[in-house]
């Protein structure tokens, strides 16, 4: 070989000596650190082994129990699915529509409507915080989306409360939730009913204030007068009771004052006749005691 191939073949030789020196060193590098982890795994092992075998039989009763505990709940809980694009039906009558259907196991072979289960849903307010909506019976499974309705009337204003959008359908909750929601529904019914109660009274009391006002006004009419009496009505109808009693005290108060008026002279002339059958009685009795005088001629004097 020729010195012009040795000057080819020397970078090239240097070139793969430098990515064998770099192979070789990350491969040790990578060595390194599986068997790091395996001494760091072989430490725990040895330390476990020499805690002895009360700390291995404590390990293994806490994970039996962490599984029981799981079993437990999926019992209690059921399968679960979440349901994108749901909400509640324009109609206002407790219907729902959930994004979930048979595709996703949803009511699967299920094909008698009046078999479909009870579904529990949750949902997500405004605050981010879980709440419960209701037990809702399953009346149509479709492949991606399915129709429920809550099985009882819903309360005022609860459809327009429920949240939209993500919900979380279960097909089981645990039977003491569920005493528990039941308790809590019958104390609402009872509000309920105490509120109907208390607003049918609140009517009547406005129908007796209606009709306590109807009375007022046609008192006051009687006091105050109707000037939209009809033509028949009487002059004090018309002018009211104060009116009237004003206008009969202003006659009442001219005659007073005229027999008054009147009865001035006629005090006067009493008076006047009582002294003067007195003066008569006296001259009667002077005469009568006067000698020579009969009682006849004196009483006819007296007359004239």
């Amino acid at each position: 070989m020729n010195k012009l191939g040795y000057m080819f073949i020397a970078p090239l030789l240097i070139i793969c000596l430098c990515v064998a020196f770099f192979m070789t060193f990350r491969l040790l590098d990578g060595r390194k650190k599986w068997l790091d982890s395996i001494e760091a795994k072989r430490k725990q092992l040895d330390a476990l082994e020499s805690s002895g075998p009360e700390s291995v039989a404590a390990v293994r009763r806490e994970f039996e129990n962490v599984r029981n505990q799981l079993d437990w709940e999926n019992d209690n809980w059921g399968k679960a699915w979440q349901a994108p694009n749901s909400g509640a039906s324009p109609t206002g009558d407790g219907s729902v529509e959930l994004g979930v259907g048979s595709n996703a196991g949803l009511g699967r072979g299920i094909q008698d409507v009046a078999k479909l289960p009870v579904l529990y849903l949750f949902g997500t307010d405004a605050q981010s915080k879980l709440v419960y909506m209701g037990d809702f019976k399953l009346m149509e499974v479709r492949q991606d989306t399915s129709g429920a309705k809550l099985t009882r009337p819903p309360f005022p204003n609860e459809v327009q409360s429920w949240p939209r959008g993500e919900l979380r359908v279960r097909e089981e909750i645990p039977s003491n939730f569920r005493e528990e929601l039941a308790a809590l529904r019958t104390q609402a019914i009872i509000a309920e009913q105490h509120v109907q109660q208390a607003t049918d009274q609140l009517r009547i009391q406005d129908l007796h204030v209606e009709a306590a006002q109807k009375a007022l006004d046609m008192r006051m009419n009687e006091l105050n007068g109707n000037p939209e009496a009809p033509e028949k009505a009487g002059q004090d109808v018309k002018d009211g009771l104060v009116q009237t009693i004003r206008r009969e005290e202003t006659a009442r108060n001219a005659l007073v004052k005229e027999v008054d008026a009147l009865r001035r002279p006629l005090s006067d002339r009493y008076l006047q006749l009582t002294k003067i059958l007195d003066d008569n009685a006296a001259t009667l009795k002077k005469l009568a005691t006067t000698p020579g005088q009969t009682p006849s001629r004196v009483a006819q004097k007296s007359v004239q």
